[in-house]
Parts: C-alpha cells; structure tokens; sequence
C-alpha cells in the first residue's frame, strides 16, 4: 500500500466521523518496528489538544482498527464536557 492509499484511507474515515478532528498515522522507522494511529481532538480554539489511540501493531493492525473505530464513533460532546474526559 502507498502512503498516497494510506492518506485516502485516513480522508476517507475522517470523513465518515464528520471531519471531528484529526487522525495521524505514525511509522516507526525501525526494521519490525509497530505502525500507530491516533485521533487527535481539540475543544476549542485555545485548547490543547486530547489524542485517542485508535490502534497499533501493522499497518493492516491499524487500519482494521481505524474502521472499528470509525463504525462505532459517537460525535464529540460539547467543547466543555470533552475538556473533562
């Protein structure tokens, strides 16, 4: 899989959670090294953001983890009840 199919992956699952946030895909850049996916959420302009870990191990790990993730998504709550979680 190319990274160009892996960012078409991550558009498209950002897409069906209503672009809520961002989703980042990490490589190790160590031969076995694990692949990770995350989702990064953000409660309001000056706010820090809060990561997710949505999955880790291979890159096909990840990505079945993506779309569990995505298929049982609930949209963020307010901006202040997500601060609290």
């Amino acid at each position: 899989m190319t990274i160009s199919e892996l960012r078409a992956r991550l558009v498209v699952a950002h897409g069906l959670i209503g672009r809520e946030g961002r989703f980042a895909l990490t490589i190790d850049q160590c031969e076995g090294g694990k692949t990770y996916i995350t989702h990064w959420l953000k409660a309001g302009d000056w706010a820090f953001e809060k990561c997710k870990a949505v999955g880790v191990g291979s890159v096909e790990d990840c990505l079945a983890a993506l779309d569990a993730y995505v298929a049982s998504y609930r949209p963020a709550q307010a901006p202040e009840m997500l601060a609290a979680e």
